[in-house]
């Protein structure tokens, strides 16, 4: 999958990593990794982001709230919010200061992988 930003410039490609699906996906840009989104729970419900440069991050998406969202970074929650009630429709509060652009393409691939698992 393709990482665009809002004027179609391309800032890499989201691929599995490893042998099993769900469970571990990279962006590249060229030969480089730039993270590494890690699944942390066999629920599917607590991920990992590690980025090759910055903190990780930690994002959660509590029972029975399917679309709800919650990162964390150096122990603090960054960004808290809600995906639905269909495909095209969130809101993603985000700290100023965190909204880096591939922390938020991580956020929109786990929105994109759980409306299609």
């Amino acid at each position: 999958m393709r990482v665009l930003d809002g004027d179609g410039g391309e800032h890499g490609i989201i691929d599995r990593e490893g042998p099993v699906p769900w469970f571990s996906y990279a962006t590249y840009r060229g030969d480089s990794r730039l993270w590494k989104l890690s699944v942390r729970s066999i629920f599917r419900h607590r991920y990992e982001l590690t980025p090759a440069h910055g903190d990780p991050w930690r994002f959660a998406t509590p029972w029975f709230t399917r679309y709800t969202v919650i990162g964390s970074a150096r122990g603090a929650t960054r960004l808290a919010g809600a995906v639905g009630p269909s495909l095209h429709y969130g809101l993603l509060p985000i700290e100023p200061g965190w909204d880096a652009f591939l922390v938020l393409a991580a956020v929109a691939f786990l929105h994109r992988q759980w409306f299609h698992s």
